[in-house]
């Protein structure tokens, strides 16, 4: 038989050897039963000979062959062996389809985007001001204290040193009541949401969200087959008025900084009152204060968690918008009852690595750059929103600002009927990426239209054209 074919390509993608090619075609003539079952192949230096190629290159493609079971080998020489007839598709027959859980298929499709770079970007920071010089130095001081150790999985709470500098900071800055040993680091607080709707929840329990609220985390319950209670709010957050007119929750999911979109900052009575409320129910609060850093008019009030002794509140933080997004490091602040618990889950579930960027954020926050930072951004947002404000007063006078007071976001209401969706599809068009607050909204409740106007990446001398370039897609939609 002449085996010259075994030496011929037909490939499109490039074959790194002789060795290489002999194995493929080898093997492909075998599964395609063009080398049936029991065919006697020549010896190796037979072979080698006939294709005048060197004998270990046929010698490497008969061993590897045998060790996968298409070749078997004895003294009696080297055969093809008995393969199972793989499945086929009969004549007729539809394609399989995957099929999704039924939790999963509920959720609106995302598209993957890369547009942290544009203006108006919600949720991103200033990504052109971060201090790369002093992040890459901590990441050398880093490296050069490694040991063999820190190369394995991390504890399932996280680096040891994070939780002591992020539990240092929140009782300073927010006024938590919490140590160490409550924190669990996460991988940001879609992560941590994760966390909490899986460990501490069952299918069909009951969230109480914001409407509109943060759709990131209406999904993240979606997913777990939980059902999103959707609760109204008005321009301080959510409101609580008449309790007994809604399902029991089991988690209670909020954004009292800094209303998510709205910017609305949660009085204290209704926080008083939400904290009664977990406790009648014996439900959590999740609170999200994914951006109370940066607040302009004042201190920002003490966080839930830190107004009661014993609160059932759990808190969730981030990094993303005080560092940088690609970094996904944030965290979660639980009651001590809780943390035994969710540290054993999580020790069966994860294997916590990322060891690297912990210490270094750990270094980074001790030696003090962290605070430094954070000063810095909070001078230049301040500048950013000013001017940005100024220049909607330009541009769109006519129209309602809200969330000034603190974040990296304004929004902007738009009149009824204006679709803010086809708004934002006609900024992409010339570069921009406000987002539609109509998507914010959970699905068959009735919906306000804005723009979500993010300014922690926008910067001050493109902000006068950025906002003309957006009205006039505003004033286009209107003709």
């Amino acid at each position: 038989m002449d085996y010259q074919f075994l030496l011929k390509s037909s490939r499109q993608e490039a074959v790194s050897s002789r060795q290489r090619l002999l194995y493929l075609n080898l093997r492909e003539s075998i599964a395609a039963a063009r080398l049936p079952a029991g065919h006697r192949l020549p010896g190796s230096r037979a072979l080698a000979e006939q294709l005048t190629i060197a004998r270990n290159t046929v010698v490497h493609a008969y061993e590897q062959l045998c060790s996968e079971g298409y070749l078997l080998s004895s003294r009696q020489g080297t055969v093809v062996a008995a393969l199972p007839t793989p499945p086929r598709r009969r004549a007729g027959e539809t394609r399989r389809t995957a099929r999704l859980s039924s939790r999963v298929r509920q959720l609106p499709p995302a598209e993957e985007k890369r547009e942290e770079l544009w203006p108006f970007t919600p949720g991103v920071p200033a990504l052109d001001a971060f201090p790369l010089a002093d992040w890459q130095a901590a990441i050398k001081r880093t490296f050069q204290s490694l040991e063999a150790c820190d190369l394995g999985y991390a504890e399932s709470r996280g680096n040891a040193a994070l939780r002591a500098a992020i539990s240092d900071r929140l009782r300073v800055a927010r006024g938590l009541r919490c140590s160490a040993e409550q924190v669990i680091i996460t991988g940001g607080t879609l992560n941590a949401l994760h966390i909490c709707s899986h460990l501490l929840g069952e299918q069909g329990d009951i969230v109480w969200m914001e409407n509109p609220g943060y759709a990131g985390g209406r999904a993240v319950f979606a997913a777990a087959g939980m059902k999103v209670h959707p609760m109204s709010t008005d321009a301080s957050g959510m409101t609580t008025a008449d309790p007994s007119a809604h399902p029991a929750p089991r988690f209670i999911y909020l954004t009292p900084s800094h209303q998510w979109p709205l910017g609305g900052v949660l009085p204290m009575p209704r926080r008083l009152e939400l904290l009664a409320l977990a406790h009648e129910h014996g439900a959590w609060i999740l609170e999200d204060d994914y951006d109370s850093d940066f607040r302009y008019g004042g201190e920002p009030l003490v966080a839930l968690q830190g107004l009661i002794e014993d609160p059932p509140v759990i808190y969730l933080g981030t990094f993303s918008k005080t560092l940088f997004p690609g970094l996904r490091l944030g965290y979660l602040v639980a009651p001590q009852e809780v943390i035994e618990p969710l540290r054993a889950s999580l020790a069966a579930l994860r294997r916590h690595g990322r060891q690297i960027e912990e210490a270094t954020l750990a270094r980074f926050m001790l030696e003090g750059r962290y605070t430094r930072h954070l000063s810095r951004m909070r001078k230049l947002y301040w500048e950013r929103r000013q001017a940005l404000q100024a220049a909607l007063v330009r541009y769109l006078p006519e129209l309602e600002v809200l969330g000034a007071e603190a974040g990296l976001h304004l929004v902007v209401l738009l009149p009824p009927g204006v679709d803010d969706l086809e708004i934002c599809e006609r900024a992409a068009r010339r570069g921009l990426n406000p987002q539609p607050l109509s998507h914010c909204y959970d699905s068959g409740t009735r919906k306000k239209t804005g723009l979500i106007l993010g300014y922690g990446n926008t910067p001050l001398n493109a902000m006068d054209r950025c906002v003309r370039t957006l009205a006039r897609c505003v004033g286009d939609s209107s003709v």
